[in-house]
């Protein structure tokens, strides 16, 4: 039995790796079902074809009904925001779980590392 279809429109912008990494977060807007975290690290910002900035993108699905509760876009060029995503317990104590989120930075030495950045879940819902 099929319980949802997660997408985004191509108009907000295509080939960015929607679905690369996905995974289940404690419930963020107490309806009682656990949403869904899913990753899109070449995420641009658009469709402009000039713009190639790979800042990456993350979005936030209801568990229960499949719609889209919230997003979130990285703020670094060439972060790939989301190509790992992890769902996390509450850990600040404010009643909404956290979600870790995976990105690639590059220093200015030209060096590149992974950094894993854990958010605040409240941080997601629009």
């Amino acid at each position: 039995k099929l319980l949802h279809v997660l997408s985004v429109p191509l108009s907000e912008q295509i080939f960015t790796e929607f679905g690369e990494d996905f995974a289940r977060v404690p419930d963020l807007d107490h309806d009682g079902i656990d949403e869904l975290l899913v990753g899109a690290p070449s995420h641009d910002g658009g469709n402009d074809e000039s713009v190639h900035t790979d800042r990456g993108k993350v979005y936030l699905f209801s568990g229960r009904t499949g719609e889209r509760l919230g997003c979130m876009f990285g703020d670094r060029d060439e972060g790939e925001l989301g190509m790992e995503v992890l769902g996390l317990p509450d850990l600040d104590g404010d009643g909404v779980a956290e979600f870790l989120c995976g990105a690639v930075k590059h220093g200015l030495a030209g060096g590149s590392y992974v950094e894993a950045a854990v958010y605040s879940g409240a941080r997601m819902l629009d």
